[in-house]
């Protein structure tokens, strides 16, 4: 009874607004922490797809952005170093390990003969991965400085802006901390309603609450798509936002309008990627659901797609989560299409 009380007096309306503030300023913090998750993910992800002299020349390449003169040892027999970096305060020898599997006591001990061998004053071993609980306390008694994956990506990211989404998508997180924010707000709703409604004003509240409905999209059945010359039957809308454009792309895909969401790219990129090529990257997908994060930068969005999938070899169902960016080009009209992106898968689940 106390609570019916409190929520029928004032005490309820700032309960409601406290809670409106407090989700959406928990939701742009959850939103900053995801970004920058996202950021190094990616990096280390690119890092993973690298060869091991790849790898080798990035980690050079790091050390000179940092100011090092670098070098670069023969491939073989390198006596455990692989890149020397040197300033005047100091010459590391680094040894290289562009692995996917944990890194153990070896790769410590060829930097610690290499570092004897070619008279640097430290050693580090850099990896795509991390190191066993050994390698650590080898290399803590030894003196050699760890670098696992995470900790070198976020070095690799101090030298590659971070794309910050704008307008709504800067303050809705995803995932559970986009639950738990839409838990708040609906408890702020639901005191909210409850207020007029102890208060004796039912009709005001029909009048002033707006239902907030979001379409469920089904999977279509699985189709054949043709290969028939593309052709865009839509005309250009000039005052559309990129972002508006990718979901129309998205869109026009999922309903297999196909020819429709071809025509939304550049010039540019139906030249590397041919109608029939690009539509075959399609066969396996049943439904593409986007979410479309627009960035400071006008010609430019971050995606994360979780796509419905034949399996390879057809005998059921997988979804997959993708992550990536997608920019775009502004034709005469002042239309968008899309130019240029990439999409790494995150995670496949098969159902």
């Amino acid at each position: 009874m106390i609570a019916f009380i409190l929520v029928g007096s004032i005490v309820g309306l700032i309960l409601s607004a406290l809670l409106i503030l407090f989700a959406v300023l928990y939701g742009r913090s959850a939103v900053s922490r995801q970004v920058v998750f996202d950021h190094e993910w990616h990096a280390l992800e690119r890092l993973r797809l690298l060869s091991g002299v790849e790898f080798e020349r990035h980690v050079a390449e790091l050390y000179r952005r940092l100011g090092f003169q670098v070098e670069l040892t023969r491939g073989s027999g390198d006596q455990g170093i692989d890149v020397i970096a040197q300033s005047s305060a100091q010459r590391i020898g680094i040894q290289c390990k562009q692995w996917s599997g944990v890194v153990g006591n070896d790769g410590v001990q060829e930097a610690i003969a290499g570092r004897a061998f070619y008279n640097c004053s430290h050693a580090a071993v850099v990896c795509t991965s991390s190191f066993t609980a050994s390698a650590k306390e080898l290399a803590s008694r030894a003196n050699v400085q760890l670098i696992d994956g995470s900790t070198y990506a976020a070095m690799v990211n101090r030298f590659q802006p971070v794309i910050q989404p704008i307008g709504v998508a800067a303050w809705i997180p995803r995932g559970r901390p986009g639950i738990v924010q839409a838990g708040m707000l609906g408890a702020a709703i639901v005191i909210f309603v409850l207020h007029f409604s102890f208060a004796g004003a039912a009709g005001r509240v029909q009048n002033a609450a707006r239902v907030l409905a979001r379409p469920v999209a089904t999977a279509p059945a699985y189709f054949a798509p043709s290969a028939e010359a593309p052709y865009d039957s839509r005309p250009a809308v000039a005052s559309r936002p990129f972002s508006d454009t990718v979901a129309q792309y998205y869109s026009d895909v999922n309903n297999h309008q196909y020819a429709d969401a071809y025509a939304l790219f550049s010039p540019n990129f139906q030249s590397t990627q041919p109608y029939a090529k690009w539509l075959d990257g399609y066969s396996d997908t049943l439904f593409a659901s986007p979410r479309i994060m627009p960035s400071r930068d006008p010609a430019a969005v971050s995606l994360i797609v979780t796509a419905r999938e034949r399996t390879p070899d057809g005998s059921g169902i997988q979804v997959t989560i993708y992550s990536g960016a997608v920019r775009g080009i502004q034709t005469n009209s002042g239309a968008w299409l899309i130019d240029s992106g990439y999409l790494n898968m995150v995670r496949r689940t098969r159902r």
